[in-house]
């Protein structure tokens, strides 16, 4: 089936298009999320969610596939979904105090046996730490975005920005300084 014909089964609330859009996606949907996660039980969990997200999109008129297709539409779902999994997971590894250090376990959520992505978590919490004594702006910018949850908004208004669109400025140039620090090291 196609991807309007499969758009059009599930409108209808033919089973068979339900069916075939879990099977036909399933495969490499899987294998794009095990890029960035290694669980399995997770990965199916979250491409399960994905699913019920597609379905409800497409039976509630809300899903327009210009330049995409629907692969690529419950890829991005899927990204969303661990990106989201991620920020829970680091949101409660943080210790809001003057003295603000990561937890030493950040890993533990990770298999022992990936070190390459243990080492990946390790060398983010070293550049992190680095970024709080040497630049603690952008700590405190980042911390309000990523771990406290804040929109840009109120980020802006915490650390005394003089409007939003200057803390979205910052907030990428620091995620940005982060990154090309991080991946300097991976290298």
């Amino acid at each position: 089936m196609t991807d309007i014909e499969i758009i059009d089964g599930i409108k209808a609330f033919e089973g068979k298009a339900d069916t075939e859009l879990y099977k036909k996606h399933k495969t490499y949907c899987l294998a794009f999320m095990r890029r960035m996660h290694k669980d399995e039980d997770d990965n199916q969990d979250i491409y399960h969610e994905a699913m019920i997200v597609c379905i409800e999109k497409i039976r509630a008129d809300k899903l327009t596939l210009t330049n995409t297709t629907l692969q690529t539409y419950l890829n991005s779902i899927c990204r969303n979904q661990l990106l989201t999994k991620f920020k829970q997971i680091a949101r409660f590894t943080l210790v809001d105090d003057e003295n603000s250090q990561f937890d030493e376990n950040i890993t533990d959520w990770l298999d022992d046996s990936g070190t390459i992505e243990n080492d990946r978590i390790a060398i983010i919490q070293e550049e992190l730490l680095k970024m709080q004594t040497k630049g603690p702006a952008c700590f405190e910018l980042l911390k309000k975005i990523y771990f406290e949850n804040k929109s840009m908004a109120d980020a802006a208004e915490l650390l005394n920005y003089t409007n939003a669109r200057n803390a979205i400025t910052q907030h990428y140039k620091c995620k940005e300084r982060l990154k090309k620090n991080v991946l300097d090291r991976i290298k």
